[in-house]
């Protein structure tokens, strides 16, 4: 049960920063439309479920949104010039690859273990304090 709620919680959190990274992109870049894509983001559209040790995440993928990535790289390559052009993220690729493969993969391999040390670390100075000093 508490690696269930490890992983939900981890790949939860993940799944918030791609929205939030996503949704401050469109809204710096793209934001001369109707601003359904900026609404669709903030809602973010995602659902988890856990049955025994099956987990299951869902997102929707957005198909124009990799498309705009794709625009928006074409931009910036042609003003490279600029710094702060270089510096924003891109929509699609980098961001959902980067927090995913890079930041969640790792932290679920190698987070668990330091979160369960500091829980049982937590517990048994609650159990008896003098054994603070010892841990």
């Amino acid at each position: 049960m508490i690696k269930t709620e490890f992983i939900s919680r981890t790949v939860s959190e993940s799944l918030i920063r791609i929205y939030d990274t996503q949704k401050e992109v469109v809204d710096r870049h793209f934001n001369h439309g109707t601003g359904r894509l900026s609404s669709l983001l903030s809602g973010k559209p995602f659902s988890a479920s856990a049955s025994g040790l099956s987990h299951s995440f869902s997102m929707p993928i957005l198909t124009y949104l990799r498309f705009l990535d794709m625009t928006y790289r074409g931009e910036v390559s042609s003003r490279r010039h600029r710094k702060e052009d270089r510096n924003d993220p891109p929509l699609y690729n980098r961001v959902v690859y980067g927090i995913l493969y890079r930041e969640t993969m790792s932290t679920l391999r190698y987070g668990f273990t330091e979160e369960i040390k500091e829980k049982i670390t937590g517990e048994l100075r609650e159990a008896d304090p003098g054994v603070a000093s010892v841990l």
